[in-house]
């Protein structure tokens, strides 16, 4: 039984299980079999080119061990990052992604040749606005401990929204204009350090503030729209009154000819007087 494995074949086939040891034979090719069931050889790896191994490296049961300047599962690949690097003071790949074969793996969102663009990524813009507040105008919810909040971004002030001369922008810079807790227009223009959440900053040396309402013209507004609003009350009220006086007028008149038709009216009487004289009642 020590000489298979997992209920296999005795010796993989290759060999005689010698005192419970395998020994195992050797292929009429030159072909090397070991290991301790004689389950490995030393021609059972990829080829590259029509070389085993590309020629750079030796196959161990399988698996091409490459010689140390070159790599890939069949050492096709000569180690450098040469090809890796925007510049040989930049990290590999940006730092957001895998030098392979001297080509750039990226990690998710991140396009080659250096992972340096990210299409879908939102803009950071809205994240930064309380650092790039307390950093150039010290104020904001970050004013007291900002250089304990703030760490990632390195900052740089200008005269205008743009990087200053020296200072590139490359392709994964953003240009931005946020709200500062100020209700201020802050003007800046970032771009991503290698790595993630690194950054560097040019932030416009003067804010964009609303001027502040003229004090004068609204107290005069509003001194003017309670006396309209007075006048007009005024206005209400007396026409309220003469209607009703107009009512009790008309209907003081309507009672004052009432009674001047009526026969038994006490105020209103005859003119014509009848005197008689008993003196002269026989005549």
């Amino acid at each position: 039984m020590a000489c298979q494995r997992d209920n296999g074949t005795e010796c993989s086939g290759l060999g005689d299980c010698v005192c419970g040891e395998c020994q195992c034979h050797t292929s009429e090719d030159g072909k090397t079999i070991y290991g301790t069931h004689c389950e490995c050889d030393d021609r059972s790896c990829a080829v590259y080119q029509n070389k085993l191994c590309g020629g750079n490296g030796q196959c161990d049961c399988g698996t091409c061990k490459c010689n140390p300047d070159f790599e890939g599962s069949t050492c096709q690949c000569k180690k450098s990052t040469e090809a890796c690097r925007m510049a040989m003071d930049r990290s590999v790949c940006s730092g957001r992604g895998k030098c392979e074969c001297n080509r750039c793996q990226c990690q998710e969102g991140y396009k080659p040749p250096f992972c340096e663009e990210c299409p879908g990524c939102s803009s950071p813009c809205p994240n930064l606005t309380s650092c790039i507040e307390c950093l150039r105008f010290a104020t904001g919810v970050y004013s007291k401990n900002c250089t304990e909040s703030c760490p990632h971004i390195e900052y740089y002030q200008t005269a205008t929204e743009e990087a200053p001369k020296g200072g590139t922008l490359e392709s994964s810079g953003w240009s931005c204009k946020e709200r500062d807790t100020n209700n201020c227009w802050m003007t800046f223009t970032i771009k991503q350090l290698d790595g993630f959440n690194k950054y560097k900053a040019w932030i416009r040396s003067e804010r964009e503030c609303p001027e502040p309402p003229a004090i004068g013209p609204i107290i005069g507004g509003v001194f003017a729209g309670v006396a309209l609003i007075g006048i007009i009350l005024l206005l209400i009220i007396i026409g309220i009154i003469r209607a009703q006086e107009r009512r009790e007028w008309k209907n003081f008149e309507q009672s004052r000819k009432a009674e001047e038709w009526r026969p038994n009216n006490e105020i209103f009487k005859t003119a014509t007087t009848t005197v008689k004289n008993p003196l002269h009642e026989g005549d």
